[in-house]
């Protein structure tokens, strides 16, 4: 996988184009999410003591630093998001969102690469496709396994986010 190339004047993530994707749930029915994400998902917060050196962007009101670690790994997002049915997704004990990852993407020091998202109702199309819900990357980056968090499938979280609803956490 080739990095992508980073300069002062634009920073390009292609790859992280929002799409749609389409599932079926268990009575048959077909449900479009159209799939986008965050900065945060190739940035990291901008620390005191990072040198002035770094190349900074604004999220919002608020500073973050270009994390070529993130950004070469946030290269996976998009299949992970295409097989969230294919992989244990997780109610995270915050209780504000999901965790989903892929074992296959475990870091040489044990570390899983995470994606945090949510998932609303929004429909509309995105390129001519038809879509239900939104699911929003929040969030990407290595990660211990989800030690606290509810399992759940991805058909749960499509029929409660239908609904405007989560999977609900259970202690």
């Amino acid at each position: 996988m080739g990095l992508v190339q980073v300069d002062a004047e634009q920073i390009e993530v292609q790859h992280l184009v929002p799409h749609v994707e389409r599932w079926t749930l268990p009575k048959g029915e077909s449900i479009g999410m159209l799939i986008s994400y965050s900065c945060h998902c190739w940035s990291s917060s901008l620390d005191p003591i990072h040198p002035d050196d770094l190349l900074r962007i604004m999220d919002g009101t608020r500073p973050r630093v270009v994390d070529m670690a993130r950004l070469e790994a946030s290269h996976y997002l998009p299949d992970l998001m295409r097989g969230l049915d294919q992989h244990r997704v997780y109610v995270t004990a915050s209780e504000r969102n999901y965790a989903v990852y892929n074992m296959s993407f475990i870091a040489d020091d044990g570390l899983c690469y995470t994606a945090f998202f949510k998932v609303r109702p929004k429909k509309g199309r995105y390129n001519g496709a038809r879509h239900h819900l939104e699911l929003f990357v929040e969030s990407a980056y290595h990660t211990v396994q989800p030690q606290k968090g509810t399992k759940t499938k991805l058909a749960a979280v499509l029929s409660e986010g239908l609904k405007g609803r989560m999977v609900k956490y259970r202690r």
